[in-house]
């Protein structure tokens, strides 16, 4: 199973692997890349039983419990997949119990659910506060749900963490934007072109903060060498 897995040939790697598992019965890592296995080929439901025999056969193994959850929430079948993502998070180690904080937080924001969502987010922070994404995850919902000051505290956090920073001075600029403030908004585009040069997307940025603030010699440069990075866009 594991050869035509990584040979990519499906259809023969799902039947190995049901015979392995009608000769191991008790393996719940054989129910399991099945269940994984028909997810890729799309057949969902199909890895749903598989997945749901993993979780039977080992039901303190948390991504067990969180794999069966994605498939039920990419049926719709949302109440399961909460209930899932709940079991996973509950027998996950105080080590791992952030992931699955977040991938609830996911879940909720995903389902507009922004208050449940923060709280889920602010409790993978308390116990992973290095993440970068926890803190990204969090400022989107704190954004979505207009509360822009917790927003704007979140991605700063994300920031002083991240490694590529040019993303999160984007973010910021497309915040304070969205808060009337264009001369941060500036700030943090200037601050992205820095860190990275070569983003047209981040010229073409600082080119509409200055059509905000009138300044339309500066505007067309920004223009100028959004288009020079990428002649092709349409937009520019």
């Amino acid at each position: 199973g594991l050869a035509y897995n990584m040979m990519g040939q499906m259809p023969a790697a799902i039947e190995a692997y049901q015979q392995s598992a009608e000769l191991n019965p008790d393996n719940a890592a054989v129910f399991n890349i099945l269940g994984n296995l028909l997810y890729r080929i799309d057949d969902v439901a199909a890895a749903i039983p598989y997945y749901q025999k993993a979780a039977e056969l080992s039901p303190n193994v948390p991504y067990n419990h969180e794999n069966l959850g994605l498939a039920y929430e990419k049926l719709g079948q949302f109440p399961a997949a909460e209930a899932a993502y709940q079991k996973a998070l509950e027998v996950a180690f105080d080590d791992n119990k952030a992931l699955y904080y977040n991938r609830l937080g996911v879940f909720y924001y995903t389902q507009s659910q922004n208050e449940k969502a923060i709280e889920y987010y602010q409790q993978a922070i308390k116990f992973d506060s290095t993440n970068v994404i926890f803190y990204d995850n969090l400022g989107l919902a704190y954004e979505y749900a207009y509360q822009l000051e917790a927003a704007e505290q979140a991605y700063l956090q994300a920031l002083d963490r991240a490694d590529e920073k040019d993303y999160y001075h984007t973010r910021l600029g497309n915040l304070y934007l969205k808060m009337h403030d264009s001369v941060r908004a500036q700030e943090q585009f200037e601050a992205a072109i820095a860190a990275d040069p070569y983003q047209s997307m981040y010229y073409d940025n600082l080119s509409f903060v200055f059509e905000q603030q009138q300044q339309w010699d500066k505007a067309i440069r920004a223009y100028e060498r959004a288009i020079a990075l990428d002649p092709d866009e349409a937009l520019y």
